[in-house]
């Protein structure tokens, strides 16, 4: 990606005390000279040291397409979920967005013995609805998740048992030793035991209640929930992290369908912030007047087109195999302007576990995949979901591409929510969806759960290999790094023998985001989220 700054990602599981096995990826090619990153990082120093904060209120106003499906930590599963979610709940791990290394949260410190992890709490932590934050709170919250089996449920699929030791100690057993629990808890978020309490009906988990409702220990509380329209957060004053100046007082996420329309509002001016830009007007913003770049790994191959294994007549590896070798990969790397990459497989070679280096390179080739066709003419029904710019390019790339090979491309529009809809029933489902493939955790075993797992919520190839299964289960039971890396190498294999996934790009995230806007980085282990409390405002 000529002329696109990266940085060396080392991911590590590593915690504090070593109590997490280390799982070191291979860093992607360092771009800058050690010279001008320290240039880079002196700028930045005398930058931040002279800058003048914004005084309070400090009002941070940001567009996403869509609102969200769920604001319940138990259910949310999308970005436009997790844009609140993950600023109002936390959970006992975090960690850092690019380097992934683990780090406490909600909690301080974590052990393991056998199939046994024990989690010492932070003290003095209180809820938004100000009762206090103990072990009791942490049962109750993945108790409830596990109850629901909805969501980012697959992250915590292993755990059998939740004992409070005391309040400020909690022990979770897993079924089989799991070495990613604790990076996986880091998605988990921890509702108030209490609220659940007080709102349940009938043993529903008070699922009524936090559909519109919060009661999390996060820098931000929810003041209003008003789909379609918007959402209001306020800080948290008593949030245990502290507060600098020029953080965001309120932050108001309003949902703005079209495409343009975002555009406009950032370039004007109108708002601080916006997601899913196409990249032309994310480069023209961005390299104009009072607005730089932030760029940074994500966890998607986007999009993702997901082959039905299950219908004809994509449930033919020759016809899955053709259309990959169909595709026009180097049209997405021109739409993505130099900022991609054309994945090899699922897992990228920044997140930990992965082997995509020595998967075979991933090339456009007519001639074969005509041969694979021998002839045959086929007309496959392909699921959009709306107001995205990337899928619908990807989209149109799949359909001249496949018209060459004899297969006609019927696309069909509609909402996520819908699209999602569509897989309740074979009647209704497609040949091929437009999808991100994303790894939301550190855990490679929990993606490849997600995503390829026989049962697993985001197989839309509804793939069904027994010993994918059993490859991923064994290394999530792994403490052995090389043991753990040549089961994953394995089963990274074989997902992509099976041609169930047209990984059509990994783009780099880029961002146009307005000189007054400081701190934003892209999570590489997460949807495209904004983490609010590393937001500061200065004065414009």
């Amino acid at each position: 990606m000529e002329g696109v700054p990266s940085v060396v990602i080392t991911p590590s599981g590593g915690s504090l005390k070593g109590t997490v096995p280390a799982t070191a990826g291979r860093p992607l090619r360092r771009r800058l000279s050690g010279i001008v990153l320290s240039l880079l990082a002196a700028v930045a120093f005398a930058t931040a040291y002279a800058q003048q904060w914004q005084e309070s209120p400090v009002v941070f106003i940001y567009a996403d397409p869509s609102p969200p499906i769920s604001i319940d930590p138990a259910i949310a599963n999308l970005d436009y979920d997790f844009n609140v979610t993950r600023n109002v709940y936390e959970g006992l791990t975090t960690y850092s967005p690019q380097e992934l290394t683990l780090e406490p949260a909600l909690a301080t410190s974590w052990t393991q013995d056998g199939n046994t992890w024990t989690f010492t709490l932070r003290q003095g932590v209180k809820f938004h609805d100000g009762t206090d934050f103990t072990a009791e709170d942490v049962k109750v919250s993945i108790e409830r998740m596990l109850a629901l089996n909805q969501g980012a449920t697959y992250l915590i699929q292993t755990v059998t048992s939740v004992e409070v030791v005391d309040d400020y100690t909690v022990r979770i057993a897993t079924q089989n030793p799991d070495a990613f629990l604790p990076a996986n808890l880091a998605h988990i978020g921890i509702v108030s035991a209490d609220a659940v309490r007080a709102h349940e009906v009938d043993g529903d988990w008070a699922q009524a209640w936090f559909a519109e409702n919060a009661a999390g220990t996060g820098p931000y509380a929810l003041a209003e929930y008003r789909p379609p329209e918007q959402t209001v957060l306020h800080r948290f004053e008593d949030w245990w992290g502290g507060w600098e100046p020029g953080s965001i007082d309120e932050a108001v996420i309003r949902y703005v369908g079209e495409t343009a329309s975002r555009a406009q509002a950032l370039e004007r001016g109108d708002i601080d912030f916006a997601n899913y830009l196409p990249l032309d007007d994310v480069l023209r913003i961005g390299n104009a007047r009072g607005f730089h770049l932030v760029t940074g790994y994500e966890p998607y191959s986007f999009p993702a087109i997901y082959l039905n294994t299950q219908k004809a007549p994509t449930s033919d590896i020759d016809v899955r195999r053709a259309i990959r070798l169909a595709f026009s990969y180097d049209t997405m790397n021109q739409y993505y302007q130099g900022y991609s990459v054309t994945p090899r497989g699922p897992i990228p070679d920044y997140i930990p576990g992965s082997t995509e280096a020595e998967l075979p390179e991933v090339r456009q080739d007519i001639e074969a995949a005509k041969a694979l066709m021998a002839g045959r003419r086929e007309t496959i029904r392909c699921i959009v979901p709306a107001n995205n710019a990337d899928f619908a390019v990807a989209a149109t790339v799949l359909q001249a591409s496949l018209a060459e090979i004899g297969i006609d491309v019927v696309l069909d529009t509609m909402p996520f929510a819908q699209m999602l809809q569509a897989y309740e029933s074979p009647d209704t489902q497609p040949h091929c969806t437009m999808y991100g493939n994303a790894n939301i955790s550190p855990d490679p075993t929990a993606f490849l759960q997600a995503h390829f797992y026989t049962s697993g919520y985001y197989n839309k190839a509804l793939l069904n290999d027994p010993e994918v299964d059993n490859l991923t289960e064994m290394a999530k039971q792994t403490f052995d790094e090389a043991v753990r890396t040549e089961l994953l190498a394995e089963a990274q294999r074989r997902i992509v023998a099976a041609e169930p996934v047209i990984w059509t790009a990994r783009p780099l995230l880029v961002y146009a985001v307005p000189d007054h806007v400081h701190g934003f980085e892209v999570d590489a282990a997460d949807y495209r989220i904004i983490r609010l409390k590393d937001i500061r405002i200065s004065q414009r």
